[in-house]
């Protein structure tokens, strides 16, 4: 009797109500041209046609394997791929959500860069945005180009890249990701009670403290962008909070915290004080909540809060002055009103 040797690779894919999105993803892998690998496809308690199609392509292809939740119920993407984690054999995993691709030579790509440096603790490369179509989309900023996620100062291996990553001057696509199985275990994989959907970002950036980091400036795969999308429903408050969220993920347990990480949450407070098209009571209230957590972690002092909610002041008061005056003309002074005398 012969037993298969273990995959070099151990690719990760929730999958939630996809049908539509999910043959594509899982074809995607199968049309690699580095060939160790399996594919743990998660169904989340789908209740359309995923599990049917995930099943239907494991017994076509003996690398593809399909797992669920013992009851059956949706946990959540959290969830889904820390049960994959926990049943992966590879010695790297890379992270496919059901609604993106891979261009073929990814995991050629990535297995090349991790097997060649030991030190590495994640490796990632850049991504196409398509729409639900697979058509491309622009970048509202730069119309002519083709909307490209991914980016670090430099291409190669990168060091110390924490403060890069909180700041976005590093960008990573976690559809592009590949890491040592044993560092994404060692951080505690993804954290499953968060309010927002910032569960990948917290996984990098504990990825990005640990380690050093590599960086492939070339395409290789899809992010699909779609009504459905976490980032399709955020609002401008939504935004603040989930940024918020992540820095407190990474503050969690730790008696102290990198410079980067402590400036960033600071910086939340003037986050909240600028955030548009939300009554300046509700971002005064948030603000001062973080200001309280900070004063009391000894982040901050007091007149580095004080200083930020004094420089905000002038913003708001020329904001509202504003919508007065477009009110003004837009409908005209009040009537004066004149009384009787009895």
């Amino acid at each position: 009797m012969t037993t298969e040797p273990a995959p070099l690779v151990s690719v990760i894919t929730p999958a939630f109500n996809c049908e539509t999105y999910l043959p594509h993803c899982i074809d995607s892998v199968r049309s690699q041209t580095f060939g160790e690998w399996e594919l743990l496809v998660v169904d989340d308690g789908s209740s359309d046609r995923t599990l049917e199609i995930a099943r239907s392509a494991a017994m076509n292809d003996r690398r593809i394997h399909v797992l669920s939740h013992p009851d059956g119920g949706n946990h959540g993407v959290s969830a889904a791929r820390n049960l994959a984690l926990g049943a992966a054999c590879g010695t790297y995993v890379a992270f496919l959500d059901a609604d993106d691709s891979w261009l073929p030579k990814l995991l050629e790509r990535q297995i090349e860069v991790l097997s060649r440096d030991r030190n590495l603790t994640l490796s990632y490369t850049q991504a196409s945005c398509v729409d639900a179509a697979d058509a491309p989309l622009c970048h509202p900023d730069w119309p002519h180009l083709i909307w490209v996620i991914g980016h670090a100062p430099a291409a190669g291996m990168v060091e110390h890249v924490f403060g890069g990553f909180l700041s976005t001057a590093v960008g990573i696509p976690v559809v592009t990701t590949a890491a040592p199985r044993r560092s994404v275990l060692d951080v505690g994989g993804f954290v499953e009670d968060l309010q927002y959907q910032v569960e990948d970002a917290v996984l990098l950036a504990q990825l990005c403290r640990i380690g050093a980091v590599h960086f492939t400036e070339e395409i290789l795969a899809r992010y699909r962008v779609h009504p459905e999308n976490f980032t399709a429903t955020l609002t401008p408050l939504t935004s603040v909070e989930s940024v918020w969220e992540l820095y407190l993920q990474l503050a969690a347990g730790r008696d102290t915290l990198e410079p980067e990480l402590a400036a960033a949450m600071l910086g939340c407070i003037d986050r909240y004080l600028t955030t548009r098209n939300v009554p300046w009571r509700n971002r005064w209230r948030r603000a001062r909540n973080v200001a309280r957590l900070l004063l009391d972690r000894g982040i901050a002092t007091p007149a580095s809060i004080r200083s930020r909610f004094i420089a905000a002041w002038p913003l708001h008061f020329k904001r509202e002055m504003m919508i007065s005056l477009r009110r003004h003309t837009r409908i005209g002074p009040a009537p004066w009103r004149s009384r009787e005398r009895p």
